[in-house]
């Protein structure tokens, strides 16, 4: 630990707060278009966030699977909406994730993921594994060390990472988002960010810990989910959405426990 603080500025064009999966998948997109990006986790981009140990599945319409199966885009969003959170969503938000999720898996397919499986029956390899929907919609794929692969993806495209730096508040000029304060949770500096826009990827960090009843089953409101994100927006005035829908009711009801998942603005 140093014995001075030291403030250490930052300046970028887009500032990604949070390096779990979204906020490295929005900083790699976001260098497509020639700018620099920076990433700010306070934890560390190759294990952090509710990928951090792995996914194996995604929620999404492939066209080449669902079409000769009879299954519309409308039939995928319908079911979700109703099966998920009774109705209680964006759904602009959530037609936005539909249209884009299957070319977002052909690019994390592109960056070394596997993702289709000689011993699928279906078109193009896919392999498609039941969940609570109808709409039989959800991906399997081999995730276990994705964040790995995000991280080296984001470094190969210029991305700057800040790890172990905890956000504490959004800066802004005019009214308008100008950067990020954060501290050094290992050298005690502050870390002062300027940036032309902010992308607030601080969403949840979910099954990571151990249910209430022992290992049935992850619980989506572990410690790590400190609400941090959501304050950060609410003290700089940022609009907040879908903080009415309450998930993961069908198997955290008996405990009491109920996580509200929020979309920043």
């Amino acid at each position: 630990m140093n014995s001075q603080i030291q403030v250490i500025p930052v300046e970028t064009d887009v500032l990604v707060i949070g390096g779990g999966l979204a906020g490295c998948m929005a900083a790699i997109k976001a260098t497509e278009h020639g700018i620099k990006v920076v990433i700010a986790d306070k934890a560390n981009t190759e294990n952090s966030g509710c990928a951090g140990t792995g996914i194996d599945h995604s929620w999404a319409y492939v066209p080449p699977v669902h079409e000769p199966l009879g299954y519309t885009f409308d039939d995928l969003m319908q079911d979700h909406i109703q099966g998920s959170s009774g109705g209680l969503v964006r759904k602009d938000l959530l037609h936005l994730v539909a249209q884009n999720n299957y070319d977002r898996m052909l690019d994390i397919e592109k960056f070394g993921v596997k993702m289709r499986y000689d011993d699928s029956t279906l078109p193009g390899k896919w392999r498609i594994v039941p969940q609570f929907h109808s709409v039989p919609t959800s991906i399997n794929f081999d995730g276990r060390y994705i964040k790995l692969r995000l991280t080296r993806q984001a470094k190969k495209r210029g991305v700057e990472i800040f790890n172990r730096v905890m956000m504490t508040d959004l800066l802004s000029s005019d009214g308008e988002i100008a950067g990020a304060l954060g501290v050094g949770v290992r050298d005690g500096n502050i870390y002062q960010f300027r940036a032309k826009a902010v992308v607030l990827s601080t969403g949840r960090s979910n099954r990571m810990t151990r249910s209430a009843s022992g290992p049935r089953h992850n619980l989506r409101v572990p410690a790590e989910n400190t609400g941090d994100g959501k304050a950060m927006a609410l003290r700089a005035g940022v609009g907040v959405t879908n903080m009415e829908l309450l998930t993961g009711l069908w198997f955290n009801a008996e405990f009491g426990v109920i996580n509200q998942n929020i979309v920043n603005r």
